[in-house]
Protein backbone atom coordinates (compact mmCIF):
# COMPACT_ATOMS: atom_id res chain seq x y z
CA UNK A 1 0.00 0.00 0.00
CA UNK A 2 1.37 3.30 -1.07
CA UNK A 3 2.80 5.24 2.21
CA UNK A 4 -0.07 8.58 1.67
CA UNK A 5 -3.00 5.67 1.52
CA UNK A 6 -1.14 4.14 4.59
CA UNK A 7 -1.36 7.00 6.67
CA UNK A 8 -4.98 7.97 5.65
CA UNK A 9 -5.45 4.22 6.70
CA UNK A 10 -4.03 4.72 10.07
CA UNK A 11 -5.47 8.24 10.52
CA UNK A 12 -8.81 7.08 9.93
CA UNK A 13 -8.63 3.86 12.46
CA UNK A 14 -6.80 5.52 15.37
CA UNK A 15 -9.34 8.80 15.21
CA UNK A 16 -12.47 6.32 15.45
CA UNK A 17 -11.17 4.25 18.00
CA UNK A 18 -9.49 7.68 20.16
CA UNK A 19 -13.25 8.67 19.36
CA UNK A 20 -15.10 5.44 20.82
CA UNK A 21 -12.36 5.13 23.75
CA UNK A 22 -12.98 8.70 24.94
CA UNK A 23 -16.69 7.81 25.61
CA UNK A 24 -16.46 4.79 27.14
CA UNK A 25 -12.97 5.23 29.17
CA UNK A 26 -15.14 6.61 32.56
CA UNK A 27 -17.16 3.21 32.56
CA UNK A 28 -16.32 1.47 35.40
CA UNK A 29 -18.47 -1.31 37.28
CA UNK A 30 -17.86 -0.22 40.61
CA UNK A 31 -19.65 3.05 39.63
CA UNK A 32 -23.04 4.63 40.84
CA UNK A 33 -23.84 6.12 37.24
CA UNK A 34 -26.03 3.64 35.79
CA UNK A 35 -27.61 3.44 31.97
CA UNK A 36 -30.58 5.14 32.88
CA UNK A 37 -28.38 8.68 34.32
CA UNK A 38 -26.21 8.27 31.02
CA UNK A 39 -29.92 9.14 29.12
CA UNK A 40 -30.95 11.14 31.66
CA UNK A 41 -28.10 13.81 31.08
CA UNK A 42 -28.74 13.57 27.71
CA UNK A 43 -32.15 14.30 28.30
CA UNK A 44 -31.40 17.94 30.44
CA UNK A 45 -28.88 18.33 27.75
CA UNK A 46 -31.36 18.24 24.62
CA UNK A 47 -34.59 18.33 26.22
CA UNK A 48 -36.72 19.89 23.53
CA UNK A 49 -35.06 18.76 20.35
CA UNK A 50 -36.84 15.72 19.00
CA UNK A 51 -35.79 11.89 20.22
CA UNK A 52 -37.80 9.39 18.29
CA UNK A 53 -40.24 9.27 15.26
CA UNK A 54 -42.37 6.65 14.84
CA UNK A 55 -45.46 5.85 12.44
CA UNK A 56 -45.89 10.07 12.72
CA UNK A 57 -45.67 10.60 16.12
CA UNK A 58 -42.55 12.23 17.22
CA UNK A 59 -41.35 12.43 20.75
CA UNK A 60 -38.98 15.02 22.03
CA UNK A 61 -36.21 13.82 24.55
CA UNK A 62 -38.20 15.76 27.85
CA UNK A 63 -41.64 13.96 26.61
CA UNK A 64 -39.87 10.39 26.16
CA UNK A 65 -38.46 11.19 29.68
CA UNK A 66 -41.68 11.78 30.84
CA UNK A 67 -42.93 8.54 29.31
CA UNK A 68 -39.95 6.80 31.05
CA UNK A 69 -40.79 7.91 34.49
CA UNK A 70 -44.64 6.74 33.97
CA UNK A 71 -43.54 3.52 33.69
CA UNK A 72 -40.91 3.81 36.87
CA UNK A 73 -43.69 5.07 38.47
CA UNK A 74 -46.01 2.28 37.75
CA UNK A 75 -43.35 0.00 38.72
CA UNK A 76 -42.55 1.74 41.58
CA UNK A 77 -46.08 1.68 42.83
CA UNK A 78 -47.13 -2.40 42.22
CA UNK A 79 -43.81 -2.23 44.95
CA UNK A 80 -41.20 -3.62 42.34
CA UNK A 81 -37.93 -4.53 44.25
CA UNK A 82 -34.34 -4.00 43.07
CA UNK A 83 -33.48 -6.49 40.95
CA UNK A 84 -37.17 -7.32 40.19
CA UNK A 85 -38.10 -8.49 36.68
CA UNK A 86 -40.56 -7.48 33.98
CA UNK A 87 -40.94 -9.31 30.53
CA UNK A 88 -41.27 -6.82 27.36
CA UNK A 89 -43.21 -8.96 24.74
CA UNK A 90 -43.55 -6.40 22.00
CA UNK A 91 -42.78 -5.59 18.45
CA UNK A 92 -41.44 -2.45 18.07
CA UNK A 93 -43.42 0.90 19.30
CA UNK A 94 -42.68 4.23 20.14
CA UNK A 95 -43.10 2.99 24.17
CA UNK A 96 -40.72 0.20 23.65
CA UNK A 97 -37.24 2.11 24.77
CA UNK A 98 -39.23 4.02 27.67
CA UNK A 99 -40.13 0.70 29.07
CA UNK A 100 -36.92 -0.41 30.24
CA UNK A 101 -34.93 2.86 30.20
CA UNK A 102 -37.76 3.69 33.02
CA UNK A 103 -37.88 0.80 34.72
CA UNK A 104 -33.85 0.64 35.05
CA UNK A 105 -34.73 4.36 37.51
CA UNK A 106 -36.06 2.29 39.48
CA UNK A 107 -33.55 -0.33 40.13
CA UNK A 108 -35.76 -3.34 38.11
CA UNK A 109 -34.72 -5.43 35.21
CA UNK A 110 -36.46 -5.54 31.97
CA UNK A 111 -36.41 -9.26 29.77
CA UNK A 112 -36.42 -8.07 26.50
CA UNK A 113 -38.30 -10.98 24.30
CA UNK A 114 -37.78 -11.63 21.23
CA UNK A 115 -41.65 -10.94 19.39
CA UNK A 116 -41.54 -13.70 17.12
CA UNK A 117 -41.53 -16.36 19.25
CA UNK A 118 -44.67 -18.46 20.11
CA UNK A 119 -44.85 -21.62 22.36
CA UNK A 120 -42.28 -23.56 24.21
CA UNK A 121 -39.75 -21.30 23.08
CA UNK A 122 -41.51 -18.34 24.87
CA UNK A 123 -42.29 -20.23 27.73
CA UNK A 124 -38.54 -21.25 28.44
CA UNK A 125 -37.65 -17.43 27.96
CA UNK A 126 -40.62 -15.72 30.48
CA UNK A 127 -39.94 -18.78 32.57
CA UNK A 128 -35.78 -18.46 32.48
CA UNK A 129 -36.13 -14.90 32.98
CA UNK A 130 -38.28 -15.01 36.21
CA UNK A 131 -40.56 -12.17 35.81
CA UNK A 132 -43.78 -11.69 37.47
CA UNK A 133 -45.07 -9.59 35.52
CA UNK A 134 -45.22 -9.67 31.30
CA UNK A 135 -46.50 -6.28 29.46
CA UNK A 136 -47.58 -7.37 25.76
CA UNK A 137 -49.70 -5.37 23.04
CA UNK A 138 -52.92 -6.42 21.08
CA UNK A 139 -50.12 -8.12 18.56
CA UNK A 140 -48.59 -10.29 21.31
CA UNK A 141 -51.28 -10.84 23.59
CA UNK A 142 -52.99 -13.58 21.92
CA UNK A 143 -49.54 -15.72 21.48
CA UNK A 144 -48.87 -14.95 25.60
CA UNK A 145 -52.14 -16.64 25.98
CA UNK A 146 -51.92 -19.54 24.02
CA UNK A 147 -48.40 -20.22 25.67
CA UNK A 148 -49.79 -19.71 29.31
CA UNK A 149 -50.28 -23.35 29.80
CA UNK A 150 -46.51 -24.04 29.70
CA UNK A 151 -45.39 -21.23 32.46
CA UNK A 152 -44.41 -22.72 35.46
CA UNK A 153 -45.22 -19.77 37.37
CA UNK A 154 -48.18 -17.13 37.17
CA UNK A 155 -47.25 -13.85 35.29
CA UNK A 156 -49.61 -11.03 35.63
CA UNK A 157 -50.25 -9.63 32.26
CA UNK A 158 -50.34 -5.99 31.00
CA UNK A 159 -51.47 -4.95 28.03
CA UNK A 160 -50.75 -1.47 26.15
CA UNK A 161 -54.87 -1.31 25.63
CA UNK A 162 -58.08 -2.56 26.53
CA UNK A 163 -58.06 -5.46 28.74
CA UNK A 164 -59.81 -8.86 28.43
CA UNK A 165 -60.45 -11.40 31.29
CA UNK A 166 -57.16 -11.21 33.94
CA UNK A 167 -55.15 -8.76 31.52
CA UNK A 168 -54.76 -5.62 33.04
CA UNK A 169 -55.06 -2.52 30.95
CA UNK A 170 -51.70 -0.80 31.14
CA UNK A 171 -52.37 2.62 29.58
CA UNK A 172 -55.59 3.30 31.53
CA UNK A 173 -52.67 2.35 34.65
CA UNK A 174 -50.04 5.16 33.60
CA UNK A 175 -52.74 7.96 32.97
CA UNK A 176 -52.51 7.50 37.26
CA UNK A 177 -48.37 8.13 37.35
CA UNK A 178 -46.49 11.28 37.83
CA UNK A 179 -44.02 12.16 34.51
CA UNK A 180 -41.44 13.57 36.93
CA UNK A 181 -38.40 11.51 37.74
CA UNK A 182 -38.35 9.10 40.55
CA UNK A 183 -36.30 10.01 43.61
CA UNK A 184 -32.64 8.48 43.11
CA UNK A 185 -32.71 7.21 46.88
CA UNK A 186 -35.04 3.96 45.08
CA UNK A 187 -31.64 2.95 43.40
CA UNK A 188 -29.28 3.77 45.93
CA UNK A 189 -26.52 0.98 46.92
CA UNK A 190 -26.91 0.08 42.99
CA UNK A 191 -23.55 -0.19 40.86
CA UNK A 192 -23.10 -0.57 37.06
CA UNK A 193 -22.10 -4.27 37.34
CA UNK A 194 -25.84 -4.78 37.84
CA UNK A 195 -28.45 -6.66 35.95
CA UNK A 196 -30.00 -3.65 33.70
CA UNK A 197 -31.66 -5.92 30.75
CA UNK A 198 -31.99 -9.82 29.80
CA UNK A 199 -31.41 -10.03 26.31
CA UNK A 200 -32.15 -13.08 24.71
CA UNK A 201 -29.69 -15.33 22.28
CA UNK A 202 -30.97 -16.56 19.09
CA UNK A 203 -31.13 -20.19 19.88
CA UNK A 204 -29.97 -21.87 16.33
CA UNK A 205 -28.42 -24.44 18.93
CA UNK A 206 -31.42 -25.39 21.09
CA UNK A 207 -33.38 -23.32 23.50
CA UNK A 208 -32.59 -19.33 23.46
CA UNK A 209 -30.09 -18.31 26.32
CA UNK A 210 -30.68 -15.03 28.57
CA UNK A 211 -27.77 -12.87 28.67
CA UNK A 212 -27.50 -10.63 31.39
CA UNK A 213 -26.56 -7.17 30.10
CA UNK A 214 -25.40 -5.36 33.08
CA UNK A 215 -25.32 -1.53 33.37
CA UNK A 216 -21.93 -1.31 32.50
CA UNK A 217 -22.60 -3.61 29.40
CA UNK A 218 -25.00 -1.15 28.11
CA UNK A 219 -23.50 1.77 28.69
CA UNK A 220 -20.44 0.00 26.42
CA UNK A 221 -23.08 -0.44 23.78
CA UNK A 222 -24.75 3.43 23.66
CA UNK A 223 -21.58 5.14 24.88
CA UNK A 224 -19.18 2.95 22.16
CA UNK A 225 -21.94 3.49 19.36
CA UNK A 226 -21.70 7.13 20.37
CA UNK A 227 -18.00 7.19 20.02
CA UNK A 228 -17.46 5.37 17.04
CA UNK A 229 -20.22 6.29 14.69
CA UNK A 230 -19.80 10.27 15.19
CA UNK A 231 -23.18 11.08 15.50
CA UNK A 232 -24.30 14.63 15.74
CA UNK A 233 -27.60 16.35 17.04
CA UNK A 234 -28.52 16.83 13.10
CA UNK A 235 -27.76 13.54 12.64
CA UNK A 236 -31.47 10.76 12.14
CA UNK A 237 -30.96 7.22 12.17
CA UNK A 238 -33.68 4.75 10.85
CA UNK A 239 -33.86 1.97 13.17
CA UNK A 240 -36.02 -1.36 11.28
CA UNK A 241 -33.73 -3.97 13.58
CA UNK A 242 -35.75 -5.53 16.55
CA UNK A 243 -35.29 -3.62 19.37
CA UNK A 244 -34.98 -6.64 21.63
CA UNK A 245 -31.83 -6.88 19.88
CA UNK A 246 -28.32 -5.27 21.03
CA UNK A 247 -27.79 -4.21 17.93
CA UNK A 248 -30.87 -1.98 17.40
CA UNK A 249 -31.96 -1.42 20.56
CA UNK A 250 -29.02 -0.19 22.46
CA UNK A 251 -26.09 0.14 19.41
CA UNK A 252 -28.05 2.40 17.35
CA UNK A 253 -30.55 4.07 20.41
CA UNK A 254 -26.97 4.90 21.51
CA UNK A 255 -25.35 6.57 18.57
CA UNK A 256 -28.39 8.75 18.09
CA UNK A 257 -30.00 9.91 21.93
CA UNK A 258 -26.29 10.29 23.46
CA UNK A 259 -25.57 12.93 20.69
CA UNK A 260 -28.61 14.89 20.91
CA UNK A 261 -29.92 13.05 17.88
CA UNK A 262 -33.11 11.80 16.93
CA UNK A 263 -34.41 7.69 15.84
CA UNK A 264 -36.62 7.74 13.37
CA UNK A 265 -38.17 3.85 14.29
CA UNK A 266 -40.03 1.28 12.17
CA UNK A 267 -42.61 -1.45 13.34
CA UNK A 268 -40.44 -3.89 11.01
CA UNK A 269 -38.17 -3.78 8.13
CA UNK A 270 -39.29 -3.20 4.59
CA UNK A 271 -37.14 -3.82 1.78
CA UNK A 272 -40.00 -1.98 -0.56
CA UNK A 273 -40.37 1.12 1.63
CA UNK A 274 -36.62 1.20 3.23
CA UNK A 275 -35.29 4.12 0.40
CA UNK A 276 -38.57 6.13 0.52
CA UNK A 277 -39.09 5.72 4.17
CA UNK A 278 -35.00 7.25 4.28
CA UNK A 279 -35.66 10.16 1.75
CA UNK A 280 -38.93 10.96 3.41
CA UNK A 281 -37.76 11.44 6.90
CA UNK A 282 -34.39 12.74 6.07
CA UNK A 283 -32.00 10.09 7.49
CA UNK A 284 -28.40 10.38 7.55
CA UNK A 285 -27.54 6.97 9.11
CA UNK A 286 -29.10 3.38 9.27
CA UNK A 287 -28.28 0.25 11.16
CA UNK A 288 -27.59 -2.68 9.69
CA UNK A 289 -27.78 -6.35 9.90
CA UNK A 290 -26.20 -8.41 6.76
CA UNK A 291 -29.60 -10.00 5.54
CA UNK A 292 -31.53 -6.38 5.81
CA UNK A 293 -28.43 -5.57 2.86
CA UNK A 294 -29.21 -8.85 0.59
CA UNK A 295 -32.45 -7.72 0.65
CA UNK A 296 -31.92 -4.35 -0.30
CA UNK A 297 -29.58 -5.76 -2.95
CA UNK A 298 -32.00 -7.82 -4.24
CA UNK A 299 -34.93 -5.31 -4.81
CA UNK A 300 -35.76 -3.55 -8.07
CA UNK A 301 -34.01 -0.08 -8.55
CA UNK A 302 -35.29 2.81 -7.28
CA UNK A 303 -35.02 6.55 -7.48
CA UNK A 304 -35.26 7.11 -3.57
CA UNK A 305 -32.19 4.62 -3.29
CA UNK A 306 -29.64 7.43 -4.45
CA UNK A 307 -31.82 10.68 -3.27
CA UNK A 308 -31.29 9.92 0.37
CA UNK A 309 -28.89 11.83 2.68
CA UNK A 310 -27.09 8.69 4.28
CA UNK A 311 -23.68 9.47 5.24
CA UNK A 312 -23.21 5.84 7.29
CA UNK A 313 -24.59 2.94 7.49
CA UNK A 314 -23.55 0.93 10.42
CA UNK A 315 -23.90 -2.71 11.50
CA UNK A 316 -22.56 -6.41 11.66
CA UNK A 317 -22.89 -9.24 9.19
CA UNK A 318 -22.43 -7.68 6.27
CA UNK A 319 -21.28 -10.35 3.47
CA UNK A 320 -18.04 -9.33 1.57
CA UNK A 321 -19.78 -10.16 -1.90
CA UNK A 322 -22.29 -7.56 -0.84
CA UNK A 323 -20.37 -4.62 0.61
CA UNK A 324 -18.88 -3.22 -3.04
CA UNK A 325 -22.51 -3.82 -4.24
CA UNK A 326 -23.81 -1.32 -1.44
CA UNK A 327 -21.84 1.22 -1.55
CA UNK A 328 -21.47 1.71 -5.37
CA UNK A 329 -25.83 1.43 -5.94
CA UNK A 330 -27.13 2.96 -2.94
CA UNK A 331 -24.41 5.62 -3.18
CA UNK A 332 -23.34 5.11 0.58
CA UNK A 333 -20.38 7.19 1.76
CA UNK A 334 -19.01 5.18 4.86
CA UNK A 335 -19.88 1.67 6.42
CA UNK A 336 -19.11 1.02 9.72
CA UNK A 337 -18.93 -2.79 10.25
CA UNK A 338 -18.51 -3.95 13.78
CA UNK A 339 -18.09 -7.10 15.84
CA UNK A 340 -19.49 -8.10 19.29
CA UNK A 341 -21.26 -10.68 21.19
CA UNK A 342 -24.29 -9.62 23.19
CA UNK A 343 -23.20 -11.59 26.46
CA UNK A 344 -19.48 -11.71 25.74
CA UNK A 345 -16.26 -9.38 26.23
CA UNK A 346 -15.66 -9.06 22.67
CA UNK A 347 -15.59 -6.18 20.47
CA UNK A 348 -14.03 -4.53 17.43
CA UNK A 349 -14.15 -1.71 14.92
CA UNK A 350 -13.49 -2.01 11.17
CA UNK A 351 -13.08 2.40 11.43
CA UNK A 352 -11.16 2.29 7.92
CA UNK A 353 -13.74 0.62 5.68
CA UNK A 354 -11.56 -2.63 4.49
CA UNK A 355 -14.21 -4.39 2.55
CA UNK A 356 -15.01 -7.55 3.99
CA UNK A 357 -13.26 -6.75 7.57
CA UNK A 358 -15.61 -6.98 10.34
CA UNK A 359 -13.08 -5.37 12.73
CA UNK A 360 -9.05 -4.77 12.95
CA UNK A 361 -6.64 -4.97 15.21
CA UNK A 362 -3.33 -3.41 14.64
CA UNK A 363 -0.17 -5.34 15.75
CA UNK A 364 1.36 -1.53 17.42
CA UNK A 365 -2.15 -2.29 19.19
CA UNK A 366 -2.23 -6.01 20.44
CA UNK A 367 -1.59 -5.04 24.27
CA UNK A 368 -4.32 -2.47 24.20
CA UNK A 369 -6.88 -5.28 22.94
CA UNK A 370 -8.29 -8.33 25.09
CA UNK A 371 -8.62 -10.30 21.18
CA UNK A 372 -6.79 -13.40 20.18
CA UNK A 373 -7.30 -16.25 17.59
CA UNK A 374 -6.52 -19.52 18.86
CA UNK A 375 -5.74 -22.72 16.77
CA UNK A 376 -8.78 -25.06 16.42
CA UNK A 377 -9.98 -28.29 15.62
CA UNK A 378 -13.19 -27.93 13.73
CA UNK A 379 -13.98 -32.29 13.71
CA UNK A 380 -13.59 -32.35 17.57
CA UNK A 381 -14.83 -28.79 18.48
CA UNK A 382 -12.24 -27.85 21.14
CA UNK A 383 -9.23 -25.67 21.28
CA UNK A 384 -5.99 -27.31 19.82
CA UNK A 385 -3.69 -27.55 22.83
CA UNK A 386 -0.13 -28.02 22.80
CA UNK A 387 1.87 -30.88 24.99
CA UNK A 388 1.94 -27.97 27.72
CA UNK A 389 -1.56 -28.04 27.74
CA UNK A 390 -1.88 -24.66 26.69
CA UNK A 391 -3.67 -23.12 23.51
CA UNK A 392 -1.46 -21.76 20.12
CA UNK A 393 -2.38 -18.45 18.66
CA UNK A 394 -3.32 -18.75 15.00
CA UNK A 395 -1.10 -17.25 12.95
CA UNK A 396 -2.13 -14.43 9.88
CA UNK A 397 -4.00 -16.77 7.55
CA UNK A 398 -4.46 -19.13 9.60
CA UNK A 399 -8.43 -20.02 10.53
CA UNK A 400 -9.17 -20.02 14.28
CA UNK A 401 -11.37 -19.53 17.61
CA UNK A 402 -12.18 -15.97 18.43
CA UNK A 403 -11.45 -15.25 22.63
CA UNK A 404 -11.54 -12.01 24.30
CA UNK A 405 -9.47 -12.55 28.24
CA UNK A 406 -11.72 -12.16 31.02
CA UNK A 407 -10.27 -8.93 33.19
CA UNK A 408 -10.89 -6.48 35.45
CA UNK A 409 -11.40 -3.55 33.50
CA UNK A 410 -14.96 -2.82 32.31
CA UNK A 411 -15.14 -3.52 28.96
CA UNK A 412 -13.15 -7.20 29.33
CA UNK A 413 -15.72 -8.67 32.36
CA UNK A 414 -18.20 -11.27 31.36
CA UNK A 415 -21.52 -10.88 32.82
CA UNK A 416 -22.76 -14.46 31.24
CA UNK A 417 -26.16 -15.75 31.23
CA UNK A 418 -28.99 -16.18 33.64
CA UNK A 419 -27.96 -19.91 33.63
CA UNK A 420 -24.54 -20.45 35.76
CA UNK A 421 -23.66 -23.59 33.98
CA UNK A 422 -24.24 -22.20 30.18
CA UNK A 423 -21.77 -19.19 31.19
CA UNK A 424 -19.07 -21.78 32.63
CA UNK A 425 -18.81 -23.63 29.23
CA UNK A 426 -18.31 -20.02 27.59
CA UNK A 427 -14.88 -19.70 30.00
CA UNK A 428 -11.97 -21.10 28.28
CA UNK A 429 -9.23 -21.59 30.94
CA UNK A 430 -5.45 -22.20 30.85
CA UNK A 431 -5.44 -20.37 27.55
CA UNK A 432 -1.79 -18.74 27.34
CA UNK A 433 -0.60 -19.34 30.85
CA UNK A 434 -2.04 -21.24 33.90
CA UNK A 435 -4.70 -19.37 35.69
CA UNK A 436 -5.89 -17.28 32.81
CA UNK A 437 -9.84 -17.26 31.64
CA UNK A 438 -10.87 -16.47 28.28
CA UNK A 439 -14.67 -16.38 26.34
CA UNK A 440 -15.12 -18.34 23.88
CA UNK A 441 -16.97 -16.47 21.24
CA UNK A 442 -17.64 -20.08 19.31
CA UNK A 443 -17.25 -18.06 16.11
CA UNK A 444 -13.98 -19.02 13.69
CA UNK A 445 -12.32 -16.06 11.63
CA UNK A 446 -8.71 -15.16 10.64
CA UNK A 447 -6.51 -12.49 10.09
CA UNK A 448 -4.26 -10.74 7.69
CA UNK A 449 -1.05 -9.29 7.88
CA UNK A 450 -2.19 -5.54 8.97
CA UNK A 451 -4.19 -6.85 11.65
CA UNK A 452 -8.36 -6.92 9.77
CA UNK A 453 -10.37 -9.87 10.98
CA UNK A 454 -12.60 -12.06 8.85
CA UNK A 455 -15.32 -14.75 9.32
Amino acid sequence: MPLKANLQREWRFLNGLNRTLARVKSIASDSENLVCDDIQAAVEKWREDQALTFEGRTLSYGELDAMANRFAHWGKGLNMRRGAVVALFMPNRIEYFAIWYGLSKIGVVTALINNQLSGMALAHCLNVSAATHVIVDPETSPVFEAAKKLIEKPLQQWIMGPANGDQRDLVQALKSCSQLPPDRSVREGMTAKDTALLIFTSGTTGLPKAARVTHVRAQLYMRGFAGSTGAKPSDRIYVTLPLYHATGGLCALGAALLNGGSVVLRKKFSASHFWSEIVEEGCTMFVYIGELCRYLINQPPSEDETRHKIRMAFGNGLRPDIWPEMKRRFRIPEILEFYGATEGNVSMFNFDGREGAIGRVPKYLRKKFNIRLIQFDVETEQPIRGTNGLCQEAGPGQIGECIGQIGHEARDEFAGYVDKAASEKKVLRDVFEKGDAWFATGDLMKTDADGYFYF
